[in-house]
């Protein structure tokens, strides 16, 4: 694995969405709609994300020392 530089805060995973991904799952709304749509729900989607992303860094993460021990 990488040496990752301690000062520097890398953003990692980061999850973008554009109106062809709507598309795949409606492909009957026009590009223009699928944006709207995208526009209006961003804040739930950005909601969303975040809570499952945390859900898999809780998951992934190792067990701590202190529950090893134990």
């Amino acid at each position: 694995m990488a040496k990752m530089n301690a000062d520097i805060q890398p953003r990692l995973a980061a999850v973008s969405w554009s109106a062809d991904d709507i598309q795949t799952v409606r492909p009957e709304m026009t590009t223009n709609e699928c944006l709207e749509f995208l526009v209006y729900n961003a804040r739930y989607i950005q909601d969303a994300m975040v809570q499952s992303g945390w859900n898999a860094i809780e998951a992934l993460l190792p067990p701590r020392k202190q529950e090893e021990d134990e």
